[in-house]
């Protein structure tokens, strides 16, 4: 100890520099850096929530445009039989339309009813033929409400070379909320 009192002045104020450095040092790497990163965090969160808030709010102002038009195709969705009698109309239903365009329907061969979360899906594979005009407009006819089904695959074929008569493969399904 004695050792260190008899410094010069120039040692001392050398010291007292070195000391002041550290002190900024330790203070800058454990104090203000890991603040700096802890603000910077929380900033990048605020902005994460801010937009997540907005996205909310847009959806929120969209809330009775939305319930609209569900109630508008609520009718058209809610199961109110047995899958059995609902694949029955089902099937009533696309033959009606294929007669209404002049389709023939040469098979149609129900698939098993698949429950989907909160929903039940009625799937009916159709083998019909007519021109494509038809056929087309068989398809449309059936996408588009009241009916509301989904072409889900479909498969066009001629059946003959010089005829207008395409021989169509469809997989249409039918989306029911069961009460």
């Amino acid at each position: 100890m004695p050792h260190l009192l008899n410094v010069s002045q120039r040692e001392r104020n050398i010291l007292i520099i070195i000391v002041i450095l550290l002190f900024i040092f330790v203070c800058y790497y454990f104090l203000f850096q890991p603040l700096t990163e802890k603000l910077s965090a929380l900033n990048k969160e605020i902005e994460t929530k801010e937009l997540k808030l907005k996205k909310s709010q847009k959806i929120l102002s969209q809330e009775l445009s939305v319930e609209g038009e569900f109630e508008k195709y609520d009718k058209y969705l809610k199961q109110n039989s047995s899958d059995e009698q609902e694949m029955a109309a089902l099937l009533s239903e696309i033959e009606a339309v294929a007669h209404q365009i002049n389709i023939k329907l040469n098979d149609m061969k129900p698939r098993k009813t698949k429950r989907i979360d909160f929903y039940n899906s009625f799937a009916v594979e159709i083998e019909a033929e007519g021109k494509l005009q038809e056929i087309t407009k068989f398809i449309y006819t059936l996408q588009s409400p009241p009916h509301l089904l989904k072409a889900e695959k479909v498969r066009l074929e001629k059946t003959t070379s010089g005829s207008q008569t395409l021989k169509s493969y469809l997989l249409v399904t039918k989306i029911l909320i069961p009460q």
